[in-house]
């Protein structure tokens, strides 16, 4: 009987749009399309205001992971001199390969990458280069989570006590600020606070093991703090160390300890307005190293974390310092990149714009070299506090 009156019903509609005449089916059709075109736009606009867009979508980093031979390729389709290149990347397997990364975030030659995806803290995503990098050449930072055990008491022997942290000879001379510039506050931390050199430990040649409990990135901090100090400049640092003072400390979570460091901070001095992240990256001398007048400095990388809603904000001070820098000192930063990690992605930085997490060196660097470079990294961050003054 149901079926029988479903039947009914449909025939009846049918007869109903029969009965009307032909403008009239149109302008009903039209306009049930009309309606279907702009729920759907609006839909979508409601989604894209919901959703925060990584760079990885726009051109910064897209561009930034496309590798140079596929723009030579296309360059070749329009100038005939370079149409002796050997092979090209332009086939239909290299470009569905690429398309599927982009658009999917797995790496078709990497299956782990499918794992990473789903299981927490396991995902190592290729930074992407936001500015002042070279795509072609870059090297993006690294990092790498060390063994459980690593920080476990007896797993890492100090050796401060028996070689004390050298200081940088010759140290690099700074302008002094006028008086009256230092109203804005600085805060100097460590998310990795034991993160250390090869150089500088004992019977440590395992990247994975350059960890210690006293002589570790909270002296780069320690160095930064009293070169403001010297400026005028209030300047707050923070050597808490997470291992010892938290309990259950597990490596990845990190970054929601010292979010606790910055909101103490903040308790303590409302009035801060420039947040520093100081690292170590985990890549090798050759990689984070640059020779200026004959001396050895380490090498600088900005990271913004992308999962930040004001994330450009962040990448407009970083892009400041980094321009500084490499003018007076060409090839310090290595340039500013973007993460947007599963486990991170955000670093901290929306506690203000002025905020930057800056990899100092790398694993296999000496604690001179960094010092040379938290030297004139001081002296620029310095310049720019006083252009902010001036604005």
């Amino acid at each position: 009987m149901k079926s029988i009156n479903t039947a009914v019903e449909t025939n009846k509609i049918i007869r109903f749009f029969q009965d009307l005449g032909t403008l009239t089916r149109i302008y009903l059709l039209l306009s049930f399309i009309t309606f279907s075109v702009v729920f759907i736009i609006g839909a979508l606009m409601h989604l894209q205001n919901k959703i925060s867009i990584a760079p990885l979508s726009t051109i910064n980093g897209t561009a930034a992971t496309v590798p140079t031979t596929v723009f030579l390729d296309m360059m070749t389709t329009q100038i005939p001199v370079l149409e002796e290149a050997p092979t090209s990347t332009l086939s239909q397997k290299n470009i569905s390969k690429f398309l599927f990364q982009i658009l999917s975030g797995i790496n078709p030659n990497n299956p782990k990458s499918l794992v990473a995806l789903a299981i927490p803290g396991m995902e190592r995503e290729t930074p992407s280069l936001l500015y002042g990098g070279d795509a072609a050449s870059s090297i993006s930072p690294v990092e790498y989570n060390p063994p459980a055990n690593v920080f476990q008491q007896g797993e890492i022997p100090s050796t401060t006590e028996e070689s004390p942290p050298p200081v940088a000879s010759e140290p690099t001379p700074i302008n002094q600020l006028d008086e009256n510039k230092g109203s804005k506050s600085v805060f100097i931390y460590h998310s990795h606070n034991r993160e250390s050199w090869i150089p500088e430990l004992t019977k440590v040649t395992n990247p994975d093991l350059a960890f210690d409990a006293t002589k570790n990135v909270t002296l780069l901090g320690k160095r930064m703090k009293e070169s403001f100090d010297k400026l005028g400049i209030s300047a707050t640092h923070s050597n808490k160390d997470y291992p010892s003072s938290v309990k259950d400390f597990t490596y990845p979570k990190s970054y929601q300890y010292s979010k606790l460091t910055v909101k103490e901070a903040f308790a303590a001095n409302p009035k801060l307005s420039y947040l520093f992240d100081i690292h170590r990256d985990s890549q090798g001398r050759s990689k984070t190293t640059v020779t200026i007048n004959k001396k050895d400095y380490a090498q600088i990388y900005f990271v913004v974390g992308e999962k930040n809603p004001n994330w450009e904000k962040n990448m407009e001070f970083a892009k400041k310092i980094h321009d500084k820098i490499n003018e007076k000192y060409p090839g310090i930063s290595r340039g500013i990149y973007g993460k947007n990690s599963n486990g991170n992605g955000e670093y901290n930085q929306s506690f203000s714009p002025n905020s930057s997490l800056i990899e100092i060196g790398g694993v296999e660097n000496t604690l001179v070299e960094s010092y040379r470079t938290i030297d004139i990294l001081v002296e620029i961050i310095a310049d720019v506090l006083k252009d902010a003054e001036k604005v």
